[in-house]
């Protein structure tokens, strides 16, 4: 066989499962046709395809403009420094609970020494 015959054949073959109906599968499946989508399915693809869009330009935008980079480093810090102060306090929280009942634990043997 020549290049050019084989490519014909290999060609005329996909055509030929295309023309049948079948994407890619062995043929054994008895699915049913597709007979299109619903109107739910439809307005939820809509609303998946707007939201990927959305998200791509948005990333589109953060590498482009510096503006935009900068307010997205300056959010980044805000979130970043509130958490950092959530965990300074947190530290102080557990660090008054801890000397409290330490106290409170020598402070009932302190009690005990004076009767």
């Amino acid at each position: 066989m020549s290049a050019t015959h084989q490519h014909k054949t290999s060609h005329s073959a996909a055509e030929a499962v295309v023309a049948k109906g079948h994407s890619g599968c062995n043929g054994k499946s008895h699915e049913k046709p597709f007979k299109g989508y619903t109107l739910e399915e439809m307005r939820y693809r809509k609303v998946v395809t707007q939201l990927k869009i959305e998200v791509a330009r948005e990333r589109l935008m953060m590498a482009v403009s510096p503006k935009v980079k900068g307010e997205a480093q300056t959010i980044s810090s805000y979130v970043r420094g509130f958490d950092t102060a959530m965990r300074y306090a947190d530290i102080a929280m557990l660090a008054y609970s801890i000397m409290r009942k330490v106290g409170n634990f020598f402070s009932f043997f302190a009690g005990r020494k004076r009767k």
